[in-house]
Formats: C-alpha cells, structure tokens, sequence
C-alpha cells in the first residue's frame, strides 16, 4: 500500500483590516499581527468575507417562480383596493392605510376644491378599484396624495398631538379671518412635513419613471398641473418644467381635439393662476398669445366695453362667473407686458422704456376701475344669493382671487422699479453710467423720473394692500391661503413704512394684522421658517408703544394747558 506523502497546499490567509484599507500589500501571519500593524502599532484585525455562491439560471429562473415569469417593477406593482395597508414600495417608500388613501383622494371630490382638467366625478373612478389603475393613473394617484397631505388633518399626516378646538374651529368657519379668536397653525406644518416629503419624493419619482412629461395625456397633464403646483405653493416657484410639460400637453391635446369637454371658465382661471405665478417669480410665461383662443375658444372684448357693460346692467350669478374670461384674459396681457418689457431676465438687462411705462400705468388705471366695478357687482349678487349658498362661496372666492391677481400684478412692478431705482443709486456712487432711461437724457433727469414713476407704482400697491387685507377678511374658507409666499411679501411690503405714505395709520396697522393672522393660519399646509409673524408683532408692539407715549404726551400737554390757562385767569382777578 503506497503512502502519498506530498504535502498539502496551504491556504492563503487574508489580508488584515489595516492593509486592506489603505490598499497596500498585507503579510498575514498564523500568529499575531502582520509586519506593517507590528511597524505602526496598530491592532491587526481580520473580517471575514463571506462569499455569495454562483448561482445557475436555472436557480434564479426557479426562484423567481419560474422561467417565464418577470420581476415587476414599483411603478407596476398594482395597489390593492382592500385589506388593512396600501404598500408603497417606492424610493423613499411609505406605507398608507388603505382609508388614509381613500380619505386623500376624497378630498379632492369636494366642491370647494377644483382641478382644471378633473371633475370630482372623473377622480371618484379612482378609487373605485385601485388594483386596476394603469401605471399612468397610478401616477396621478400619487400626485393627488401628495398635494392633500398639505391639507389633511389626519393623525397619520400631522402626527397624534392633540389639536384643539378653537384650531379645529377655523377650518369650518366661514370668514375664518373674521373670527374672535384666530389660532396659530404654524406648528402643524411643521408636524406634517415628514410624511409630504416622503409622498412627493415618491409621485416625483413615479412620474420620472412612466415619463409623463413627455407623453400627452390627459392623465399625464392633470399629474403635471398638480405636480407644478405643488412646486408653486410649497417652494414659491411660479415655474417648474412640469408647469411646462403641462402646458405643452394641453396644447397638443387641443390640436388633437380632446379638450372639447374642458371648463373653460375654469381653466382660463388656472390659466391666470400660473401667468402671475411665473412673473412673481421672474420666470418666463409659458403661455404665448395664440393658446387663449386655442385653448379656451373666447373672443376677447375691449376694457372700455367691459367697464361700460359692468356699470350699465346688474349681472346675474352666470354672468358674474363668466366675466372671469373678460378679467383674466386682460390680467394675463398686462402680466405678458410687464413680463417683456420689465421683470424678464431679458428686460431687466435692457435699458428702462418709458414710454411704455406711461402706457402702461394708463392700462393699470383703467383696470383697476373694472376691477371696482366687479367686486361691486359680486358683493350685489352675493347678497342676493342666500339661497345658494354654493353658488355664494364661490362669488366670494372669485372675489378675492381678483384682488390678489391684481395685487400680485402691481406689487411686481413696484418691486422691479424698486430695483432698478436702487441699481441706479448704487450706479451713481460708483461713477458710473445709470442703466435707466434713454441715454440723452441727464443723470439727475433720469432719477426724478424713474422716482415719479416709482411713486405711481408704490401708491397703487398701497391702495393694492388695503384691498387685499379688505378681501382676506371676507375669504370665505382658508383655501385660498395656500399662497403663503405671496403674504409674505405683502406683509414686509407694509413694515417699511417708506410704502405706506397715501395709508393712514389705522388702515396701515389693521393690514398688517390681517396679514400676520393669514399667515399664522397658512402655516397649517406649509413650515413657515421666515419669521415673519414674530417681526409683525414686534412692529406692531413698537407701534402700539409710540402711539401711547404720543397719547401720554398729548394729555399732558394738555393738562399744562389747562393749568397755565386757570393761572392766567386767576393772575386778573383783584384779591378781595
């Protein structure tokens, strides 16, 4: 019996932590530590590495239940329509009650919330079998989810601390910034935020994966709306690409012919909406001339028409709503003209035309007297409509969208101006040329002109703010408030007192409440990190203090006065 006597191989050690990580060349030993720990004096440590064995395809086909079958991706997963969770098992991913889903698309079939594409009915088919959405449908769910958690008061959105009454309150009363006691909701915003992250993160990461920007729709298009939407309400951008991807979509449909059953009173107000959106913030208007009458299909009438119809004739509740087409068409031209002509990258590198301004300021004026005449004729109707009580929420609410429209127009060419007149101070300091007017003009000519047409546009945004806090008062749900940005803005429009000069004192500190109360209750969808409402009641406390020093001043110089007076009196009369 033949013996082998060949030694076995040896196995090779691994190589320590410490050489492994700085990538260098390890000699392990059996027993202790390797030259190069020893030589540092580190402790030489080894983890070890556990490999995965090869698998075969016949494995993996096995496994994955067979070789026919495909893994299905997150966006094609189908979302049950019963049982006690919906999964989310997306990037981030997030886990919703079956109920929860329900209630947050439910949301979205009241008649106090519109969509400019979606009737509550359309979005009710929605929910009545989830395990049959197309991936497309599933997006918009997503997106619909993700915009109502700014407006759910569920425990699931804002967590499990107790709301109380009086914040419970504010959400059912009509008026709301009317009432006695107006809470503070600032702090549910900031309880919310978590789970709107997760269901935006997760709809932004389902829209990107079916590609709904590129695809025209009418699904697509709704998805988009919202998701731009959101980007405006919640980052305070009045442009996203899916605010462009929307209205590319519309536009394709149109030609196409699948927009005949849209609400074009309803959509040429959305319209509006996104128009002063985009020059708020300075962005490009996505809507050119021609996608007004391809999109809405209205001849548009003269202002000077419209001013004399609207004083002439008492509207009924129809013709109201319907004046919307003659109100937004003219606001989303005056908002095109500011656009190109001043608040646009471009036209801010141009040198400022005032003859256009003049024109301008001419167009504004005479808006603003339609404007007058349309709240009129809402206030009229509103209290004629008792009966209605539908038909007056929405009057009320399209009166306060025409103030803030026209706010957000004028307030926008008062900030420009601002602007300019500061680059132009700060041009003058250094030396150098102003980049204001036409340059035959003088230096000294063309700062008392810009500051003449400055003062235009401070006093119509001062006259703007006292009809803007006048309408916040008569809002008739908190709804409308979702514009968070632009109350800020009006609000650190009032605290620089350099603005309020045609406002007396009363008006001037009764907007500022007003506004501060606004905010206070817009916190509820939205983290307010601005500040701003410990400023106003800073302001309003400095205020509050001036007027009573004045006060105490007041009496007593009166008393010294009086005193000084029954001296002199007393000095002529002869001791007896």
């Amino acid at each position: 019996m033949s013996t082998n006597n060949t030694p076995a191989k040896r196995k090779k050690l691994p190589a320590c932590d410490y050489c492994k990580t700085r990538r260098v060349l390890c000699h392990p030993q059996l027993d202790g530590s390797c030259p190069r720990c020893l030589e540092k004096g580190v402790n030489c440590t080894t983890t070890p590495v556990i490999r995965r064995k090869r698998r075969t395809k016949a494995q993996l086909a096995e496994s994955s239940g067979g070789a026919g079958s495909s893994s299905i991706s997150p966006a094609e997963a189908p979302l049950p329509s019963a049982g006690n969770t919906v999964a989310l098992t997306l990037p981030p991913s997030l886990e919703l009650p079956a109920a929860i889903v329900e209630k947050l698309i439910g949301s979205f079939c009241s008649p106090y919330i519109t969509h400019p594409l979606m009737s509550p009915s359309e979005i009710k088919t929605l929910l009545a079998d989830l395990s049959s959405l197309q991936p497309q449908e599933r997006v918009l769910l997503h997106c619909l989810m993700a915009f109502s958690s700014l407006l759910s008061m569920s425990p699931f959105v804002i967590g499990t601390e107790e709301v109380s009454a009086e914040q419970l309150l504010i959400f059912s009363t009509s008026s709301p910034l009317k009432a006695p006691i107006i809470p503070d909701l600032r702090q549910i915003g900031f309880q919310r935020e978590p789970v709107f992250l997760q269901l935006w993160a997760e709809a932004l990461w389902l829209a990107n994966q079916e590609g709904i920007a590129t695809n025209p729709t009418n699904v697509n298009a709704a998805s988009c709306w919202v998701l731009g939407h959101i980007a405006q309400v919640v980052l305070g951008k009045g442009a996203s690409p899916f605010n462009s991807a929307f209205v590319c979509h519309v536009r394709c449909l149109a030609e196409e012919g699948n927009l005949d059953d849209l609400n074009t009173v309803r959509y040429h107000w959305h319209m509006m909406g996104d128009v002063l959106g985009a020059l708020t913030t300075g962005k490009s208007i996505q809507y050119t001339p021609n996608d007004e009458p391809l999109l809405v299909c209205h001849t548009p009438e003269p202002l000077e028409k419209l001013i004399r119809d609207s004083t002439t004739k008492s509207f009924t509740a129809g013709e109201a709503f319907r004046s919307i087409h003659g109100f937004a068409h003219h606001i989303i031209r005056l908002a095109r003209e500011t656009s190109e002509n001043l608040t646009s990258v471009f036209a801010r590198r141009q040198p400022l035309d005032e003859s256009f301004l003049i024109k301008h300021f001419a167009s504004l004026d005479l808006f603003h007297s339609f404007l007058i005449v349309e709240l009129d004729q809402i206030a009229r109707i509103v209290q004629q409509s008792h009966h209605n009580p539908l038909h007056a929420y929405y009057l009320r609410l399209c009166a306060h969208g025409f103030v803030a429209s026209w706010g957000s127009l004028v307030l926008t060419i008062f900030e420009a101006l601002r602007d300019r007149s500061l680059q132009f101070a700060f041009n003058a300091t250094l030396g150098g040329s102003s980049n204001g007017f036409v340059t035959s003009l003088a230096d000294d000519r063309n700062h008392e002109r810009l500051q003449m047409h400055l003062r235009h546009a401070r006093r119509l945004a001062s006259t703007a703010a006292v009809e803007m806090y006048k309408a916040l008062r008569e809002v008739p749900s908190i709804t409308p408030l979702l514009q968070h940005s632009e109350l800020v803005k009006w609000t650190r429009f009032l605290m620089d007192e350099d603005n309020v000069v045609d406002i007396n004192h009363e008006q001037h500190l009764q907007a500022l409440e007003c506004f501060r109360d606004a905010i206070q209750v817009a916190g509820f969808y939205c983290a307010d990190r601005t500040g701003i409402v410990e400023s106003v009641n800073e302001y309003l406390a400095s205020s509050m203090k001036r007027i009573s020093t004045r006060n105490d001043y007041s009496t007593g110089f009166e008393a010294l006065y009086s005193f000084t007076a029954v001296s002199s009196i007393n000095s002529l009369v002869p001791l007896a």
